[in-house]
Order: structure tokens, then C-alpha cells, then sequence
């Protein structure tokens, strides 16, 4: 039980990153999973027979341009999430990331965008929606009601935020802030979900060679193993440098 709510709930916690695990997990599986059939079906198609040199070429480059989206989309999702802090409100999203200072935030209630979320409301425009912290709606009729579920949370990010802008106008007065997720510490996390994601693929690959022991069928095995590995560490270096970038990106004097 301890565990299940580890996933499915989101620690509230100033200078952290904020997240909810099960969305986290889930969506990043999904990205993954597509970017490995890319990468599955287009050296399917480069070997098989049963297309033409042309369209078998065409296919290739469609697959790998899909397999590289999604693994931008698989390290986006694994950054995503919100921090209050010191340096202010950061909210990074699947799409891009937006930061406030404390003072530009004007609060956080519960919403809906096509699932529920947090929507952190800002002195600029149209709130913005925390997918990391939402819940995921298996149907859009029920979306309402896990929206009012995020109301507990709303008001803890509302107190951490009243509390942070409090101190950012205090003359004089430094917050005392939770320690900070270090780019080591981020790039550990992402490493180890990619590896359980190319380990179970691996498992799964080597079950086919198994059961199906076939010259061809073992060699399309190899090839996709390979594809996949160099795909994996392809990500893991993206995501690494990526994560160094930002961090000197906010780190401040």
C-alpha cells in the first residue's frame, strides 16, 4: 500500500521537484514503447522482402523521424514536474517550461484539460496546466470529479506558494528551503527507468528468438536489440546533457 500511494501521490515540498510517479511512469512506458516499434517496424521494413527498395527506404526514415519525436517526448516526461523555490516558480511541462518569480503567481485550483490538473494561475495570461501533478481520466465524463480530488493538493501548493512569497518579500529574511534535487540525482532517476525499459525489452526480444529460432527471425532479433540499445543510450545522453544545461541554466550565485 505504501508503495502504491508512493506512485499515485505527490509530495508537497519546497525546492523539489513535484510529481506524481504513476503519471510520470505511465506516460513515459507509452513513449518508450513507441519509440521501440519505430525502431521495431522500420528495420522490419528495411529487411523485408515484401516492399520495394523506394518505399522500403521511405519507411525507414518515417519510423526513425517517429522514434526520435518520441524519445524527446520519453525525456521530457521524465523531467516533467513543478518546483517552488527560492529562485521562484517553475512549472516544466511535455510541451516547454514556464517560470514565475513567487509574486507572479497568483494561486493554484483544481481544472480540467482534457484530464484533471492543477492550473497555476499568473499575472500573465492563461493559466497553465501541471500535467505532472494531474490525474489521469479514463473518461472525459469523469473528469469533473477527479478534478475536485485535486482540491487537497491545490491547497498545499496554495500554502507552500503563500509561504514562499511571503519570505521573497521580507527584507532580510533567507527561506530555509528542502534540499534540492541535484542533476546527478535526476539523471540517476531517468537512467534506471530507461534501463528497466530496455531490460523488459531485451526479455521480451530474446523470448521470440527463443520460441521462433528461425536464421532470419534471430537475425531481425539481433538488429533490433542493437537498434534499441544504441536508442537507449542516444536518450540517456540527450537527457544528460539536457539536465546539465538547465541546471546551469537556474543555478544562481
Amino acid at each position: 500500500m505504501g508503495l502504491f500511494r508512493g506512485l499515485t501521490s505527490a509530495t508537497v515540498a519546497r525546492g523539489v521537484w513535484m510529481r506524481r510517479e504513476s503519471w510520470r511512469l505511465g506516460n513515459a512506458a507509452m513513449a518508450a514503447a513507441f519509440g521501440l516499434f519505430c525502431i521495431a517496424m522500420g528495420l522490419e521494413a528495411s529487411v523485408s522482402g515484401r516492399a520495394t527498395e523506394g518505399n522500403a527506404i521511405g519507411l525507414v526514415v518515417i519510423f526513425a523521424l517517429l522514434a526520435i519525436v518520441s524519445g524527446a517526448f520519453l525525456i521530457r516526461i521524465l523531467r516533467a514536474g513543478l518546483r517552488i523555490g527560492p529562485d521562484g516558480v517553475v512549472m516544466r511541462g511535455v510541451l516547454g517550461t514556464h517560470s514565475f518569480s513567487a509574486s507572479e503567481v497568483t494561486g493554484f485550483a483544481p481544472g480540467v484539460r482534457g484530464s484533471a490538473v492543477p492550473l497555476l494561475s499568473h499575472n500573465h495570461g492563461r493559466p497553465v496546466g501541471v500535467f505532472a501533478l494531474g490525474r489521469t481520466s479514463l473518461l472525459r465524463s469523469s473528469a469533473g470529479a477527479d478534478a475536485q480530488r485535486l482540491q487537497p493538493l491545490c491547497g498545499e501548493l496554495n500554502a507552500l506558494l503563500a509561504t514562499t512569497q511571503a519570505a521573497e518579500s521580507a527584507p532580510g529574511i533567507v527561506p530555509q528551503s528542502a534540499a534540492r534535487e541535484t542533476p546527478a540525482g535526476e539523471y540517476r532517476s531517468v537512467r534506471v527507468i530507461m534501463v528497466v525499459v530496455a531490460g523488459c525489452f531485451w526479455i521480451a526480444v530474446g523470448v521470440i528468438a527463443v520460441l521462433d529460432p528461425k536464421p532470419a527471425v534471430v537475425g531481425l532479433m539481433i538488429g533490433i536489440t542493437v537498434l534499441e540499445t544504441c536508442f537507449t543510450f542516444l536518450i540517456l545522453r540527450l537527457a544528460k546533457n539536457n539536465i546539465d544545461r538547465e541546471s546551469g541554466a537556474v543555478k544562481t550565485p
